[in-house]
């Protein structure tokens, strides 16, 4: 019997290391790839290197990039969508969109909203109906936000990350979208652009 295996004992911990530090290293280029391509411009220059250090120690992508959002979708189904439209607005201004929430229905048979004059459906009775209205409302709101940065000529969309009440909004370009799809074979840590 082998006693090691058995109570988990590693007999080659070099081996395992080595792995580690090949992952690492990969994540590092990622990092630096993601790097030229403008993934760090939304931080003050001085903390770039900080920033991309945590990243790399955390091996979360998106931590401390101002690219991230919590976008909980039982919260935005539930009338939060107004509320996370202006969390994520300061992103937005940077893209040179004002964002304006001039009314905001949340009932049992429908959501709408109206951002900067327009009006938008979020979900119907039908969907509610259907059981489907959590996931068309999340993606209706991401919707009105791509067609927002789409018409003010930003490169920059809202993607989705993980789902549900892990959901995190991720803004990225389409340049840096492929180089993370590039890096990344878990389906489940890959981007999602909601449409």
């Amino acid at each position: 019997m082998n006693w090691k295996k058995l109570f988990g004992i590693k007999e080659n911990v070099t081996e395992e290391s080595n792995e580690k530090t090949k992952s690492d290293s990969e994540f590092s280029l990622l990092v630096d790839e993601l790097e030229l391509v403008g993934f760090f411009k939304y931080i003050d220059s001085d903390k770039i290197n900080q920033v991309k250090d945590e990243v790399i120690t955390s091996g979360y992508l998106y931590g401390d990039t101002g690219r991230d959002f919590l976008a909980d979708e039982e919260d935005l189904s539930e009338g939060g969508v107004g509320t996370f439209f202006e969390e994520i607005s300061p992103f937005l201004e940077k893209q040179g969109i004002e964002l304006t929430i001039n009314n905001e229905v949340f009932n049992e048979e429908r959501y709408e909203i109206q951002v900067n004059g327009e009006k938008y459906t979020l979900y119907t009775q039908v969907d509610v109906e259907n059981d489907k209205y959590v996931e068309i409302n999340t993606r209706r709101a991401f919707s009105i936000i791509n067609k927002l940065l789409e018409g003010a000529g930003s490169k920059e969309r809202l993607f989705g990350l993980y789902g549900w009440n892990d959901l995190i909004a991720i803004f990225l370009t389409n340049e840096m979208y492929e180089i993370i799809l590039k890096f990344e074979q878990d389906e489940n840590e890959r981007p999602k652009l909601m449409i």
